[in-house]
C-alpha cells in the first residue's frame, strides 16, 4: 500500500447511505477526513430493487464526503448484506515444493486458493474469503506462515457467497453513480473492524449490527472470524409495527420510535407520554409511553431469539465469554442492551468506533460503524493476497466488469 493513501467505504443499506474516507498514513495512522450520510433509496432488506434510485443515493452521499473531505475518489471498499448471504468454512491443503521446504507467499495464495474449490450452486458467487488459521505438518495456530520451514500447508478460510444477480446489481449501482468497487466486504465483518479489539477477537466475541432491514453477525474466538450470518429482520419492522398500531405515517412513526421509543417498561418514567400525529388528524394525540414499550419489545424480542438460534446453531453460544457487541443505527433504542442481556443471558454492550482519527468524533456512533469498518478493512488488508481463489472482486477485477456489464462470469 502506497502511503498516504485515501481509501474510501460505502456502506448502502435499506434506510441510509453512508461514505467514509479516510486518509492512511505512513505510520499506518487512520484519520476520518471526510463524511457524507444520505437517506436511502431503491433497497429493500439490503437489495437493490431501483438502480437509479440507489445509484443517485450513492452519489450524493459520496459529493458531500467528498467536500468535507476535500478530496475526491474513485474506487470504494462497499458493505454486502441481505439474505441472500451465506457463510462456510473451508479447508485447503497444498504441498510445499520449494528444495528448501520453505513456505513463500505463493504457497499461501495456492493453499487459499484450493480452500474456495467449494461447490456453489450455479446462481452464486463468492464474494471473499477469510483465511482463518494456518497449519503446516500438523502444527495448528499458524496466523503468518510465509518463512516457516513444512512440507505441507493447511489453510481453514471463512467464505462468503450469495447471489450473483443481486451483487451484480450493486456493483451497477456504483458504477452508475461514477465510482468503482475496491472490494466486496460482508457488512458485520466490516463492522467489526471498527468495533472490536483484538483482545475482544481473542476472548471471543460477536458482533451484532442492526440495520433497518437486515441485522448482521459476525463471531469471533481464538483472534478468527467463526461464522457469519444475516437475518431478515431490522429496524424498519419496528417502523412498521408502530405505524399500524399508532396509525400513523412511516415517517412519523420513525420520528416516534427515534424520539420515544423504548423497550422496556423500566426505562420510561410511571405516566409518561409522548406526542404523535395520526394520519389524516389536524391536531396531535398524546398516548402513554408504555404502548411504545407493548409494540416495540415483542419485535426486539422476536430478532433476540433469532440471534440466539444463529449463536446456538453455529456452535459458538458458549465460546463467545466477551458476549455481544451491538451496533447498527437500530442497536440505538432505549432499553435495547437491558433487553438483550435478558434475552440471550450474556454480556451486552454498545459498540464504539475506536481505533481512529481526524474527525473521528463524527463517525463515532453505531450508525457509522459498517463505513468507518470498510475503510479500516482497505487500509489493513492485503487484500489481493487474502483473496486469490475468488472469481470476484480483487482476485479478478474482470469478474466486476463482467457484473457492471451484464455478462456472464466465467
Amino acid at each position: 500500500m502506497s502511503r498516504t493513501e485515501i481509501i474510501a467505504g460505502l456502506d448502502v443499506g435499506t434506510t441510509k447511505t453512508c461514505m467514509v474516507i479516510a486518509e492512511i498514513h505512513s505510520n499506518d495512522r487512520i484519520d476520518i477526513i471526510g463524511e457524507g450520510l444520505e437517506p436511502s433509496r431503491g433497497i429493500q432488506r439490503g437489495v437493490v430493487v431501483d438502480i437509479d434510485a440507489t445509484s443517485q443515493a450513492i452519489r450524493q452521499a459520496a459529493d458531500k464526503a467528498e467536500q468535507v473531505a476535500g478530496a475526491q475518489v474513485t474506487d470504494v471498499f462497499i458493505g454486502v448484506t441481505g439474505e441472500h448471504v451465506s457463510s462456510m468454512n473451508s479447508k485447503g491443503i497444498v504441498a510445499i515444493p520449494h528444495q528448501q521446504k520453505q513456505v513463500q507467499q505463493e504457497d499461501v495464495d495456492r493453499a487459499v486458493k484450493a480452500s474456495c474449490q467449494v461447490v456453489l450452486p450455479p446462481d452464486r458467487d463468492i464474494i471473499h474469503s477469510i483465511p482463518r488459521g494456518f497449519c503446516i505438518d500438523g502444527q495448528n495456530g499458524i496466523q503468518s506462515p510465509v518463512g516457516m520451514s513444512g512440507s505441507r500447508l493447511e489453510v481453514e478460510t471463512h467464505i462468503v457467497h450469495g447471489v450473483t444477480t443481486f451483487i451484480q446489481n450493486l456493483a451497477k449501482c456504483v458504477d452508475k453513480s461514477g465510482l468503482h468497487i475496491e472490494g466486496l466486504v460482508l457488512q458485520s465483518v466490516a463492522a467489526a473492524q471498527a468495533v472490536l479489539t483484538p483482545a475482544d477477537r481473542d476472548l471471543g466475541v460477536a458482533v451484532v449490527d442492526i440495520g433497518g432491514g437486515t441485522t448482521d453477525i459476525a463471531m469471533y474466538t481464538g483472534g478468527n472470524i467463526a461464522h457469519s450470518a444475516v437475518i431478515g429482520v431490522g429496524g424498519n419492522h419496528v417502523t412498521q409495527d408502530l405505524a399500524v398500531g399508532l396509525q400513523c405515517s412511516l415517517a412519523e412513526a420513525e420520528r416516534v420510535k427515534i424520539v420515544a421509543g423504548a423497550l422496556r417498561s423500566e426505562d420510561i418514567e410511571g405516566d409518561e407520554k409522548f406526542s404523535f400525529m395520526r394520519t389524516g388528524a389536524d391536531q396531535p394525540s398524546q398516548l402513554p409511553k408504555q404502548l411504545l414499550v407493548e409494540i416495540i419489545e415483542p419485535r426486539m424480542s422476536e430478532l433476540l431469539q433469532f440471534v440466539e438460534d444463529t449463536l446456538t446453531r453455529s456452535g459458538c453460544r458458549g465460546r463467545i465469554p466477551g458476549g455481544i457487541v451491538l451496533t447498527g443505527g437500530a442497536s440505538l433504542m432505549r432499553g435495547l442492551v437491558g433487553l438483550a442481556e435478558q434475552t440471550l443471558g450474556m454480556p451486552v454492550r454498545m459498540g464504539k468506533v475506536t481505533g481512529v482519527g481526524g474527525i473521528s468524533e463524527s463517525v463515532s456512533d453505531p450508525i457509522h460503524a459498517t463505513a468507518v469498518g470498510l475503510a479500516i478493512y482497505g487500509a489493513r488488508q492485503d487484500v489481493v493476497r487474502e483473496e486469490p481463489g475468488r472469481k470476484g472482486l480483487r482476485g479478478s477485477l474482470l469478474w466486476l466488469k463482467d457484473l457492471i456489464l451484464g455478462s456472464n462470469p466465467e
